[in-house]
């Protein structure tokens, strides 16, 4: 029988006073809980459990079945805030607070909700949102983008089921370290599948500077576990209403070790040299969709070009390879050392290839500059392109030629062999791949090894897309402390420095019309990173330790499944 709750707060048996740890930090702690537990009145009472013999009461506070008796209520708003905030966490409406308070709402409404209706209802709620956030920037329709969804909310959620699993039996930095431990490897594992690293956490935080610094260090990777970090902590302090020593002191040294990555960014910011050589770069975008729709552009819906339709197409194609030459020798002229061409901005067909590629020389001899020309070759009857970069040096040579390692899904081209091309130049050591390319870490890592002053990246992308993908691969530039420059067809026009300072960018209007440069100088020095050098470290070493956790936790009792 269910019994009208009239008991006060302070009344309640389980409820605390905190002891005095700090008047300010105790009274805005206490704001926070009274309003989260402001819920209380619109249910009636449950009661409480009585513990079992195998969990133990964590930081003297409220044991574990004592959670599972919070008020429907309140673990609905956490639910819905969850799922809501973390609408925000990716695609194109990032909200940088959204990825700290997402995982934070969702980890309590897990905690505190019985096993299996916890998870379908949170996995439920994360493939709600990832449906809503990534609409119009996945370049799939129909039920094959919410299949695409459903597997991303659930592979997401798998964090929270760890949790949930086995927090309840451990505690100290065990219990601390296993959600972010769990959000960090199940990220990795996500940008192991096939689709780059899309829907990482870290991305929402474009533009914290001093905090993305980090991801010199440990890559996207840090950014993670720190927000689960930050959820599995606030979680903790929430349980004990602030009174738990064990809780308070895990939270300080979350603070501390938040201060200790701000400042660190903030240092490597202001101690960067303030001047150092550059070269100037500039990035053509010309308008082909004329040429792109009578040949590359069928071949994505199965269709194959024969020759009639290559002959009707060629003189448009001829057309534009002059409007990119006029425009490349104008930008060379006015100072540009290298010139890149943004992604398959020239389209040719495989017997005009010598041609085309025969005029890039002269006028990279003729001005005297590197010329990187993205060019998509097509022949007739195959149902592939070879989307590729073609560069010369100022002696019209030709120094290398490099295929699209990773085509973007439902682009019909040859992929090339993940190897990222270099040239040593008077400019530093360049360094390029092509736009989807840049989505996954460990391909643009060979950078970092090789030394690499300068990324280049000729990018052609829907306006969805914009700004999300071309700040996704200015973590590149940081990851492996060298400068991207990033010329993008359709989308935003990109260059920063190694540590992710914009030094110029294009978008909206200024990226519309028949063609548009972007001209921006580069540092052509580098610097030196840890995780160029570790690489992908810190996921290994989450999951090293989710499976200490499990060996340590199970010593102590089996999972208990509610």
């Amino acid at each position: 029988m269910r019994v009208a709750c009239t008991t006060s707060r302070s009344q309640l048996p389980h409820r605390r006073s905190p002891r005095r740890y700090g008047k300010s930090a105790h009274r805005c702690l206490s704001r926070i809980l009274e309003m989260l537990d402001s819920t209380r009145s619109l249910t009636s009472a449950r009661p409480v459990p009585k513990a079992r013999s195998g969990p133990r009461n964590f930081d003297r506070c409220r044991n574990w079945t004592t959670a599972l008796a919070t008020p429907s209520a309140e673990r609905i708003a956490c639910l819905v805030l969850g799922s809501v905030l973390t609408a925000f966490t990716v695609g194109n409406a990032m909200l940088a607070v959204a990825a700290w308070l997402a995982p934070t709402f969702m980890l309590r409404f897990v905690r505190t909700s019985r096993l299996a209706p916890g998870i379908y209802l949170g996995t439920f709620g994360l493939i709600c949102a990832h449906a809503v956030a990534w609409d119009g920037v996945l370049p799939f329709q129909g039920a094959f983008y919410y299949a695409v969804v459903a597997g991303v909310g659930l592979t997401l959620f798998l964090p929270f089921i760890v949790d949930r699993l086995f927090c309840e039996h451990a505690s100290g930095l065990v219990r601390a370290f296993i959600f972010p431990a769990a959000l960090t490897a199940v990220e990795y594992l996500f940008s192991q599948l096939g689709n780059g690293s899309w829907g990482a956490v870290a991305y929402s935080q474009y533009g914290n500077l001093a905090l993305n610094q980090i991801v010199s260090v440990t890559g996207l990777w840090g950014i993670s576990f720190l927000t689960g970090w930050f959820a599995s902590v606030f979680n903790d302090l929430w349980e004990c209403r602030g009174s738990g020593a064990q809780a308070r002191r895990r939270a300080a040294a979350f603070g501390a070790a938040l201060a200790l990555v701000l400042v660190g960014g903030g240092l490597r910011l202001t101690l960067a040299p303030a001047q150092t050589p550059s070269v100037r770069i500039a990035g053509i975008v010309v308008d082909n969709m004329d040429v792109f729709r009578n040949s590359w552009g069928p071949l994505s819906y199965g269709q194959t070009l024969s020759e009639q339709a290559a002959d009707q197409v060629r003189p448009k194609a001829d057309a534009l390879l002059k409007r990119l030459i006029a425009q490349s020798r104008a930008e060379a002229r006015a100072g540009a050392k290298i010139v890149v061409w943004s992604e398959g901005n020239a389209l040719a067909f495989k017997k005009d290839e010598r041609e085309l590629i025969a005029a890039g020389q002269r006028l990279a001899a003729e001005e005297k500059i590197y010329l990187f020309m993205s060019v998509a070759t097509m022949q007739p009857g195959h149902p592939r392109a070879e989307n590729k970069i073609i560069v010369v040096d100022p002696q019209g040579r030709v120094r290398a030629t490099y295929l699209k390692s990773h085509p973007t899904p439902g682009e019909m081209s040859i992929p090339g062999d993940g190897v990222m091309g270099f040239l040593e130049t008077p400019y530093g050591t360049l360094a390029w791949a092509i736009c989807y390319d840049y989505d996954y870490p460990a391909l643009i890592r060979q950078a970092a090894v090789a030394g690499a002053d300068i990324l280049i990246d000729p990018s052609w992308e829907g306006p969805a897309m914009a700004p999300l993908h071309s700040q996704m691969a200015s973590f590149r530039a940081i990851e492996n402390g060298a400068s991207l420059f990033r010329p993008a067809n359709g989308g935003m026009s990109l260059a920063v420095d190694a540590r992710g300072q914009v030094l110029a960018a294009l978008s909206g209007s200024a990226a519309e019309g028949p063609h548009h440069t972007l001209v921006a100088s580069l540092p052509i020095e580098g610097t030196w990173t840890i995780y160029g050098h570790a690489g992908d470290t810190l996921p290994w070493m989450a999951a090293g330790f989710l499976l200490f956790a499990f060996i340590t936790v199970s010593r102590k009792a089996s999972p208990t499944l509610i």
